[in-house]
């Protein structure tokens, strides 16, 4: 692939915009921390999701690359050779 950057940023946008579209935190049986949990389960897949496809660039990439994330929403951070 000649650009990996490119499937990376699409992916990181898709990571962004996930939170937004989960459902209420009531589910059909009224139970409101049901809900939470499955967010935050989504939310956790996202996130290593993002982290894997930034490290497989990072891993083929012909050059140098430092990447941070910071979920705004959670405080998480993420940071790849960010001491470097």
């Amino acid at each position: 692939m000649r650009f990996p950057f490119l499937s990376l940023l699409a992916s990181l946008a898709l990571c962004a915009l996930a939170p937004a579209q989960t459902p209420s935190p009531t589910t059909s049986a009224g139970s409101p921390n049901a809900g939470s949990k499955i967010s935050a389960e989504k939310q956790e897949i996202l996130w290593q999701k993002m982290v894997t496809a930034i490290e497989r660039v990072d891993r083929n990439l012909s050059g140098v690359m430092a990447v941070g994330v910071l979920d705004l929403t959670s405080g998480r951070q993420y940071l790849l050779h960010g001491d470097e």
